[in-house]
């Protein structure tokens, strides 16, 4: 009743079939079941037909940029994500919402030398175009993520075992542990870790490309694209949030399903398992 009483509840709607107004309706109450805070899935026992409404996706103008005001504010223990602990979230996207569109280049082609990106203009993926063939799992990543490079081989076999029903992409966002001066978002203080050496925070599209180029080489079956930090200051980042790995899994008409903080094949198993049952 709750959701049949906001179908005429905008002049926005008013243009609307009443089936789309009872799918919007619909969608808008989809129950989540909450998996330790750090997991979230639709309930799809109680959650009807959603699989056959219409897209909606929202555009890609409803994405954000500049999270922590960086690069023109620098990171402190203030302006990190430990400082702004539940005011700026880990996941700003969870089970439930609707995923964001967005369209970013992709790594250079394997065959690319060693920590170089490709002259190449990039091929660009949009998430819309993806979800238009299957649905979607995301995840961003970072070389100098430790979880993201000690599970980089079981997110591939994942991505590889899984292809026929699935996308799988992979989003290079913000270095959480940089070289030395630059500080890390978390915490706001320079926090190097074992995959540290070398890797500076990146500042150009050039930059973050290269990265991406080196983490398609762990991520063969994933399509690896990168951040902007070109027309906008990472917009995947700063919209779906600055864990760097983080995953969701999005259904062709934009749901996003299921949310990870932290991404691992137990989880993301049951995730994809959920979907196809």
């Amino acid at each position: 009743r709750q959701a049949m009483g906001q179908i005429c509840s905008s002049s926005e709607e008013g243009s609307k079939t009443l089936p789309q107004k009872m799918s919007d309706a619909l969608l808008r109450h989809v129950p989540v079941v909450p998996k330790g805070g750090e997991e979230e899935q639709i309930d799809y026992a109680t959650s009807g037909d959603f699989k056959k409404a219409e897209s909606h996706l929202r555009p890609e103008s409803d994405l954000s940029d500049k999270l922590f005001g960086w690069p023109d504010d620098d990171f402190s223990e203030a302006n990190s994500v430990h400082g702004k602990w539940h005011t700026e979230p880990v996941k700003q996207k969870t089970a439930g919402d609707w995923a964001i569109d967005f369209t970013l280049p992709a790594a250079a082609a394997a065959s690319a030398p060693d920590g170089v990106a490709s002259e190449t203009p990039p091929r660009f993926f949009s998430l819309s175009a993806l979800l238009r063939e299957k649905p979607v799992m995301v995840c961003s990543v970072a070389l100098t993520c430790p979880h993201c490079m000690a599970w980089s081989a079981a997110m591939d076999e994942f991505a590889k075992e899984y292809a026929e029903n699935f996308h799988f992409v992979a989003v290079a966002v913000m270095q959480p542990h940089p070289e030395k001066p630059a500080k890390s978002f978390e915490t706001g203080k320079v926090w190097e870790f074992i995959y540290t050496k070398g890797v500076p925070q990146e500042r150009t599209l050039a930059e973050r490309l290269t990265s991406a180029s080196t983490i398609k080489k762990e991520l063969p079956h994933w399509t690896v694209v990168a951040d902007d930090l070109d027309a906008r200051v990472n917009p995947f980042w700063s919209t779906y949030g600055p864990a760097p790995r983080c995953a969701y899994l999005i259904h062709t008409n934009g749901l996003i399903c299921h949310s990870m903080l932290w991404w691992e094949p137990t989880r993301a198993t049951k995730a994809v398992k959920a979907y196809l049952a």
